[in-house]
Protein backbone atom coordinates (compact mmCIF):
# COMPACT_ATOMS: atom_id res chain seq x y z
CA UNK A 1 0.00 0.00 0.00
CA UNK A 2 1.31 3.44 -0.87
CA UNK A 3 1.50 6.46 1.46
CA UNK A 4 -1.22 8.36 -0.44
CA UNK A 5 -3.73 5.60 0.18
CA UNK A 6 -2.82 5.50 3.87
CA UNK A 7 -3.29 9.29 4.09
CA UNK A 8 -6.70 8.99 2.39
CA UNK A 9 -7.80 6.36 4.89
CA UNK A 10 -6.42 8.37 7.79
CA UNK A 11 -8.33 11.46 6.59
CA UNK A 12 -11.55 9.44 6.36
CA UNK A 13 -11.07 8.16 9.92
CA UNK A 14 -10.26 11.68 11.12
CA UNK A 15 -13.54 12.97 9.64
CA UNK A 16 -15.38 10.42 11.79
CA UNK A 17 -13.58 11.17 15.03
CA UNK A 18 -12.67 14.86 14.78
CA UNK A 19 -15.84 16.27 16.34
CA UNK A 20 -16.40 13.57 18.95
CA UNK A 21 -16.47 14.94 22.48
CA UNK A 22 -14.20 12.65 24.47
CA UNK A 23 -10.82 12.53 26.12
CA UNK A 24 -7.82 12.77 23.78
CA UNK A 25 -6.79 9.25 24.75
CA UNK A 26 -10.20 7.80 23.91
CA UNK A 27 -10.25 9.64 20.58
CA UNK A 28 -6.77 8.33 19.74
CA UNK A 29 -7.86 4.76 20.49
CA UNK A 30 -10.98 5.23 18.36
CA UNK A 31 -8.88 6.54 15.45
CA UNK A 32 -6.41 3.66 15.73
CA UNK A 33 -9.16 1.03 15.83
CA UNK A 34 -11.10 2.56 12.95
CA UNK A 35 -7.96 2.84 10.84
CA UNK A 36 -7.13 -0.80 11.61
CA UNK A 37 -10.64 -1.85 10.52
CA UNK A 38 -10.40 0.19 7.33
CA UNK A 39 -6.96 -1.21 6.50
CA UNK A 40 -8.16 -4.78 7.17
CA UNK A 41 -11.15 -4.22 4.87
CA UNK A 42 -8.81 -2.81 2.22
CA UNK A 43 -6.49 -5.82 2.42
CA UNK A 44 -9.46 -8.22 2.22
CA UNK A 45 -10.81 -6.44 -0.84
CA UNK A 46 -7.40 -6.25 -2.46
CA UNK A 47 -6.96 -10.02 -2.09
CA UNK A 48 -10.45 -10.58 -3.48
CA UNK A 49 -10.39 -8.03 -6.33
CA UNK A 50 -6.70 -7.54 -7.04
CA UNK A 51 -7.03 -3.89 -8.09
CA UNK A 52 -5.86 -1.27 -5.58
CA UNK A 53 -8.30 1.52 -6.48
CA UNK A 54 -11.28 -0.84 -6.65
CA UNK A 55 -10.24 -2.39 -3.34
CA UNK A 56 -9.96 1.07 -1.75
CA UNK A 57 -13.40 2.08 -2.99
CA UNK A 58 -14.92 -1.17 -1.78
CA UNK A 59 -13.22 -0.78 1.63
CA UNK A 60 -14.64 2.76 1.93
CA UNK A 61 -18.13 1.42 1.19
CA UNK A 62 -17.69 -1.31 3.81
CA UNK A 63 -16.45 1.28 6.29
CA UNK A 64 -19.70 3.23 5.92
CA UNK A 65 -20.84 6.83 6.13
CA UNK A 66 -19.10 9.18 8.56
CA UNK A 67 -22.19 10.68 10.25
CA UNK A 68 -23.88 7.49 11.50
CA UNK A 69 -20.52 6.12 12.59
CA UNK A 70 -19.72 9.36 14.41
CA UNK A 71 -23.06 9.22 16.25
CA UNK A 72 -22.42 5.62 17.32
CA UNK A 73 -18.93 6.47 18.53
CA UNK A 74 -20.21 9.51 20.44
CA UNK A 75 -22.89 7.37 22.08
CA UNK A 76 -20.16 5.03 23.33
CA UNK A 77 -18.51 7.83 25.32
CA UNK A 78 -19.74 7.97 28.96
CA UNK A 79 -21.94 10.96 29.79
CA UNK A 80 -19.64 12.25 32.53
CA UNK A 81 -16.69 12.26 30.12
CA UNK A 82 -18.76 14.13 27.52
CA UNK A 83 -19.75 16.74 30.08
CA UNK A 84 -16.18 17.21 31.32
CA UNK A 85 -14.70 17.51 27.85
CA UNK A 86 -17.51 19.80 26.72
CA UNK A 87 -16.56 22.20 29.48
CA UNK A 88 -12.87 22.11 28.63
CA UNK A 89 -11.93 24.73 26.03
CA UNK A 90 -11.74 23.76 22.38
CA UNK A 91 -11.15 26.21 19.58
CA UNK A 92 -14.24 25.39 17.53
CA UNK A 93 -16.79 25.60 20.32
CA UNK A 94 -15.95 28.69 22.34
CA UNK A 95 -19.51 30.05 22.08
CA UNK A 96 -20.90 26.88 23.64
CA UNK A 97 -18.49 27.33 26.53
CA UNK A 98 -19.67 30.91 27.01
CA UNK A 99 -23.28 29.69 27.23
CA UNK A 100 -22.31 27.07 29.82
CA UNK A 101 -20.27 29.54 31.82
CA UNK A 102 -23.01 32.18 31.70
CA UNK A 103 -25.56 29.58 32.81
CA UNK A 104 -23.48 28.43 35.76
CA UNK A 105 -22.68 32.00 36.79
CA UNK A 106 -26.33 33.06 36.48
CA UNK A 107 -27.36 30.12 38.63
CA UNK A 108 -24.85 31.06 41.30
CA UNK A 109 -25.74 34.77 41.27
CA UNK A 110 -29.47 34.01 41.34
CA UNK A 111 -29.03 31.63 44.24
CA UNK A 112 -27.04 34.33 46.00
CA UNK A 113 -30.08 36.62 45.73
CA UNK A 114 -32.66 33.98 46.72
CA UNK A 115 -30.99 32.67 49.87
CA UNK A 116 -30.87 35.99 51.79
CA UNK A 117 -34.54 36.58 50.90
CA UNK A 118 -35.45 33.15 52.24
CA UNK A 119 -33.39 33.77 55.38
CA UNK A 120 -35.31 37.00 55.95
CA UNK A 121 -38.58 35.10 55.53
CA UNK A 122 -37.46 32.46 58.03
CA UNK A 123 -36.47 35.14 60.51
CA UNK A 124 -39.59 37.32 60.20
CA UNK A 125 -42.20 34.79 59.13
CA UNK A 126 -43.31 36.92 56.17
CA UNK A 127 -41.77 38.51 53.09
CA UNK A 128 -40.84 42.17 53.26
CA UNK A 129 -40.97 44.24 50.06
CA UNK A 130 -37.19 44.37 49.66
CA UNK A 131 -36.94 40.59 50.18
CA UNK A 132 -39.67 40.01 47.61
CA UNK A 133 -37.73 41.89 44.95
CA UNK A 134 -34.56 39.95 45.75
CA UNK A 135 -36.47 36.68 45.62
CA UNK A 136 -38.17 37.53 42.31
CA UNK A 137 -35.04 38.73 40.57
CA UNK A 138 -33.05 35.83 42.01
CA UNK A 139 -35.61 33.32 40.73
CA UNK A 140 -35.54 34.83 37.25
CA UNK A 141 -31.74 34.82 37.10
CA UNK A 142 -31.53 31.28 38.54
CA UNK A 143 -34.09 29.95 36.05
CA UNK A 144 -32.21 31.58 33.19
CA UNK A 145 -29.00 29.95 34.38
CA UNK A 146 -30.62 26.54 34.77
CA UNK A 147 -32.14 26.92 31.30
CA UNK A 148 -28.75 27.67 29.76
CA UNK A 149 -27.18 24.65 31.45
CA UNK A 150 -30.09 22.37 30.41
CA UNK A 151 -29.82 23.69 26.86
CA UNK A 152 -26.13 22.80 26.83
CA UNK A 153 -26.74 19.31 28.24
CA UNK A 154 -29.58 18.62 25.80
CA UNK A 155 -27.45 19.76 22.91
CA UNK A 156 -24.65 17.52 24.12
CA UNK A 157 -26.90 14.46 24.49
CA UNK A 158 -29.29 14.89 21.57
CA UNK A 159 -27.05 16.35 18.91
CA UNK A 160 -23.37 15.72 19.48
CA UNK A 161 -21.14 17.89 17.35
Amino acid sequence: MNEDRLREFDAQVLRCTKSIIASPGRKRIMREELLAHLLAAYEDEQRRVGDESAAAESARRRFGESDPLRRQLQASVPLLERIVFTCLPRKESSMRHLIWLAGVLAFLVGTGLILPALAKYKQLGYFRADATWGLTIGLIITLAGVSAVIYGVRRLIMKPS
